[in-house]
C-alpha cells in the first residue's frame, strides 16, 4: 500500500483544480461556521458560536479570558450563564429544604408551588400590574357580584393564590441573591490564574514558555488535573497574566 505523503506549496503555484478546491473548502467552512449564505468567500467572518460553545468558552480556564470573542456574544454568553447559575442554585435549596422537611407531602408541595411560581415567573410579562388579573382593573354591572354569590367559594382559591404569591417573593428573593452571588465568583473565576508548569512539569519543558503557554500547547493537557490541584495555587495574580484566549 503506497502511503499518502504531503508537500508544502504556496497557493499562487496551486493547479487550477487545487485553487477550487481550496475556494470550495473555505466557502463550505464559512457556511458551516460564519453563515455565509453566498457563493462568494468573504475571508473575514467570524465563527459563530452556539450557545453551549461560547458556555463552554466561559467555563474553560485555558479560554476564560475570551479574547476571540465579540463582545455581544461574550455578554451573551455570560447572561445565560447567570441564568442557568440562578436556576441550579434554586433548585439546590429546594432539594435541601426538602431533605430537612421531616413531612414529603409538605416537602413536595413546597417544591412543587416554587416550580410553579419559577415556571409563571418566567412566563409573565416584566410588568406585573392590575391588567395581568384580567379584568379586576375594571367595573362595569356584568362584572358585579350578584345576590347568588358566596362570599365563602373563593377562600380556598384565594389561599391558593397567597400561597403562589408567597411561593414567587421567596423566588424571586432567592433569584436576587444569586444574580448578586454569581456576579462575585464569576469575577474571581475571571481573574484565576493557573500554574500550568507546576501541574504539568513535564509537558511544559516542551513549551516555547513554560511560564506562558499558548493556547496550542494545552490543547491536550489532561484538564482533570487542573480540578484535582489545590485550589489555593489557583488564586489570581496581576503579576503573571496568562496568555490565552
Amino acid at each position: 500500500m503506497l502511503a499518502l505523503t504531503s508537500v508544502l506549496k504556496r497557493v499562487a503555484d496551486f493547479t487550477d483544480v487545487g485553487k477550487e478546491m481550496l475556494r470550495r473548502s473555505n466557502l463550505e467552512a464559512e457556511r458551516r461556521f460564519g453563515g455565509n449564505v453566498t457563493e462568494v468567500v468573504d475571508g473575514s467572518l467570524p465563527a459563530l458560536l452556539a450557545e453551549g460553545e461560547a458556555l463552554a468558552v466561559l467555563l474553560d480556564p485555558r479560554t476564560v479570558r475570551c479574547a476571540d470573542l465579540q463582545r455581544a456574544v461574550r455578554l451573551a454568553a455570560v447572561a445565560a450563564l447567570e441564568e442557568l447559575y440562578v436556576v441550579f442554585a434554586v433548585q439546590a435549596d429546594v432539594h435541601a429544604q426538602a431533605k430537612l422537611t421531616p413531612d414529603p407531602a409538605a416537602a413536595a408541595a413546597a417544591a412543587a408551588a416554587t416550580s410553579a411560581a419559577d415556571t409563571a415567573a418566567r412566563s409573565r410579562p416584566a410588568a406585573h400590574g392590575r391588567d395581568s388579573l384580567g379584568s379586576i382593573g375594571t367595573y362595569n354591572g356584568s362584572t358585579a357580584w350578584s345576590e347568588s354569590d358566596d362570599d365563602g367559594t373563593d377562600a380556598p382559591a384565594a389561599a391558593a393564590l397567597s400561597a403562589e404569591a408567597a411561593a414567587a417573593e421567596l423566588l424571586e428573593r432567592s433569584q436576587q441573591q444569586y444574580r448578586v452571588e454569581f456576579q462575585r465568583v464569576f469575577k474571581n473565576w475571571r481573574k484565576h490564574v493557573v500554574l500550568w508548569k507546576e501541574i504539568f512539569p513535564t509537558a511544559a519543558r516542551e513549551w516555547s514558555d513554560p511560564d506562558q503557554p499558548g493556547l496550542i500547547e494545552l490543547l491536550n493537557i489532561d484538564m482533570g488535573k487542573v480540578g484535582r490541584f489545590p485550589l489555593n495555587s489557583l488564586e489570581s495574580s496581576s503579576t503573571n497574566p496568562p496568555r490565552l484566549c
